[in-house]
């Protein structure tokens, strides 16, 4: 992820993949409990970081707004901590293969019935909880999955997926791709599958975007998964995989809509449902603040 100063969003995971491989090791020879308590004593020194603590203060200033700064550092302590043991617990299911993705059988019925529509389905996301491990969740459903994902060199999300699911294959649509993937993604939908999106992040340059608001301010987010939801008339489930504990997750179904097909990509027609996105994100942060992930500005 690179600097706020640069106010740039990566599709590199904070910490570099040298310290992930690090990890890799502890998990390896010590089990699961030594990686634990080293990533108490990691977290600490990432929280001190005037770097890492620039990545987190948008976000924690504006759901901590009545704090002082020695309260706000010990919550980006606890964010990053977070952070760190969902990224864990994906290492741990990774290499030991120890993990569980949990839902409510209303949720489970909610996605069946979704698909029994036969226009496939789109799951709206953002970088909440264990998303990756979300994914891994919905593929061991036993429907195909699309997961739309950055390509780039260094990026361990990507590595998750070509690597780290079991169960059926998971296709990597490239968004920085022909036409930003869109056509993989309408290809997908006919055959009845499920196509995950970030709905919380845009490629530099992407001028597709809708202003709305988050946290009572203006913020801009794309409007491509709404465009493709009402081209294919597939529904959109806006999901999110909370961490429960030690390797355990569980996915909550947070809204679903269905979006007509004359929205197309008419900003004023699209932004009701981006909204209705963003407003599930922010009535999750006040219930779960620290498994929201957002470390850069999405205000500026």
């Amino acid at each position: 992820m690179t600097s706020m100063t640069a106010s740039k969003w990566s599709s590199k995971s904070l910490g570099g993949q040298l310290r992930h491989q690090f990890f890799y090791f502890l998990v390896r020879i010590g089990g699961i409990i030594p990686p634990y308590i080293v990533l108490v004593f990691v977290a600490a020194w990432y929280s001190l970081l005037p770097s890492v603590r620039r990545r987190s203060q948008p976000y924690l200033t504006r759901r901590f707004a009545s704090c002082g700064w020695l309260s706000r550092l010990w919550k980006g302590f606890r964010l990053n901590l977070s952070f760190g043991m969902v990224l864990l617990d994906r290492i741990i299911y990774r290499v030991l293969g120890r993990g569980a993705v949990l839902a409510q059988e209303e949720d489970n019925e909610r996605i069946r019935s979704l698909l029994a529509e036969g226009n496939g389905l789109i799951v709206l996301s953002a970088h909440v909880g264990c998303w990756q491990t979300g994914m891994a969740g919905l593929a061991c459903g036993g429907v195909p999955i699309n997961v739309v994902l950055l390509q780039e060199q260094g990026n361990v999300d990507l590595h998750f997926f070509q690597q780290g699911i079991r169960g059926p294959s998971v296709n990597i649509i490239d968004p920085s791709g022909p036409f930003g993937g869109m056509i993989e993604m309408l290809k997908a939908l006919k055959r009845n599958e499920i196509v995950c999106v970030m709905g919380d992040r845009y490629l530099p340059g992407d001028k597709n975007l809708v202003d709305v608001k988050y946290f009572g301010e203006q913020v801009k987010l794309p409007m491509f998964p709404i465009s493709v939801a009402a081209a294919a008339g597939a529904p959109v489930a806006v999901m999110a995989t909370l961490r429960e504990g030690a390797c355990v997750a569980r996915a909550h179904v947070l809204d679903v809509f269905s979006v007509p097909a004359n929205v197309g990509k008419r900003t004023e027609l699209c932004r009701p449902y981006v909204q209705r996105f963003a407003t599930s994100l922010e009535r999750l942060a006040w219930m779960q603040p620290y498994q929201i992930f957002n470390f850069f500005d999405m205000w500026n």
